[in-house]
């Protein structure tokens, strides 16, 4: 897991997050889960109850319905945003390209 600073910086960093307060950030950087994801390990699959938002610390993650690629997203992007926040079922699943490493955040 990487230090809290590393995880406040690369939280700063994210549009996601760009006009959170410092408070905001130091909260949620101790609230997140550091992941290491191998290439073809799926993060989560359509049709699950979003509960949490991911941010690609590094790496490449597919979004995908199926075969059907939608977009990608890579360092510094985030994704499940919509289905965490409001709960919602997943539309798409995400896998990753790549050894990837993320952090979650419930």
């Amino acid at each position: 897991m990487p230090e809290n600073e590393a995880i406040r910086r690369h939280l700063r960093k994210s549009i996601f997050l760009s006009s959170a307060s410092e408070e905001t950030i130091n909260e949620l950087a101790a609230k997140v889960e550091y992941i290491e994801a191998k290439a073809g390990d799926r993060i989560f699959s359509k049709g699950e109850t979003g509960s949490a938002i991911y941010f690609v610390v590094e790496g490449s993650m597919r979004i995908h319905d199926e075969d059907v690629v939608l977009t990608h997203r890579g360092a510094g992007e985030a994704f499940g945003e919509i289905g965490a926040l409001a709960s919602l079922t997943r539309t798409a699943s995400v896998t990753a390209e790549i050894d990837s490493q993320l952090f979650r955040l419930d």
